[in-house]
């Protein structure tokens, strides 16, 4: 969690975007990319029921719903032989290190079939309707700390769902990632995590990957995270949304970790089995 004299970059990137143009209304490249899949997937009649303000998400969720009860859930396409899951990785950064875990993670998740894993995006040259079209995202949080008690997730604390579909990742899984400094900032460590997720679930969300002690070789030490539960640390004892890295501290743990959790979130997706 770099502090706010490494963090000009990310200023600069959000300076930037106020000044960018809202994505028209129609003619969205993922919405048509969603209605396309929908169609192929089961003909003219594929569209989902009706809801309440139904936007683009409205095809999705029901080609999604209708995917996991004639796939098996969500490892059909893998052991079922058909169409693999669609994962985007997208993130922010202001020192790299984000950019860095986000190709670990696309390594990780590409161990093993059923999943097309496109290259890590920043988040700040996406559409946020693209993100609707995948299957799958995981996405990578920094922490930056501007002044005190205040956390930055950098280009995602600008993030917004498209205006006339608030629930875009209705059906969609989402998995978390992102560095911190757990000597460092003691009191903010990976809030970012935390910042990112509350964005997704009001989106509609389902969160996948959260993390416990178990998984980690060697444990984290805190005082307060708003990605944990319970906030309060310590010795990390209870879960986090996601995965937390500290590369400041255990670097060396790094890639173990990565690893450990990408082999999770596949058996959450039910592309791999326990054993």
């Amino acid at each position: 969690m770099p502090a706010a004299g490494a963090g000009g970059a990310g200023r600069a990137a959000r300076r930037g975007r106020r000044g960018r143009a809202p994505p028209p209304r129609g003619g969205a490249p993922a919405a048509a990319r969603a209605r396309a899949r929908a169609g192929a997937g089961a003909g003219a009649g594929a569209r989902g029921p009706a809801v309440p303000g139904g936007g683009p998400a409205a095809g999705r969720r029901g080609a999604r719903a209708r995917g996991g009860a004639e796939g098996g859930g969500a490892g059909g396409g893998a052991r079922g032989g058909g169409p693999p899951l669609r994962a985007g990785i997208f993130y922010a950064t202001g020192t790299q290190e984000t950019v860095a875990a986000a190709e670990l993670v696309r390594e990780g998740l590409a161990c093993g079939g059923g999943l097309a894993v496109e290259a890590p995006e920043r988040i700040g040259s996406t559409s946020m309707r693209d993100l609707g079209a995948f299957d799958f995202l995981a996405l990578g949080c920094p922490s930056y700390l501007w002044e005190a008690n205040r956390v930055s997730a950098l280009e995602w604390d600008t993030v917004e769902p498209p205006f006339d579909d608030p629930l875009d990742l209705a059906g969609t899984k989402v998995a978390v990632f992102g560095c911190g400094r757990q000597l460092e900032y003691p009191d903010n460590f990976v809030d970012g995590l935390g910042i990112v997720w509350e964005m997704m679930q009001a989106r509609g969300a389902e969160l996948v990957g959260r993390t416990s002690a178990e998984l980690y070789v060697g444990a984290y030490e805190f005082n307060y995270s708003r990605a944990a539960e319970p906030r309060k640390g310590g010795r990390a004892g209870g879960t986090f949304c996601g995965l937390a890295l500290d590369n400041g501290t255990q670097a060396e743990l790094t890639e173990e970790r990565v690893a450990a959790w990408c082999a999770q979130l596949r058996r959450e997706l039910g592309l791999d089995g326990d054993d």
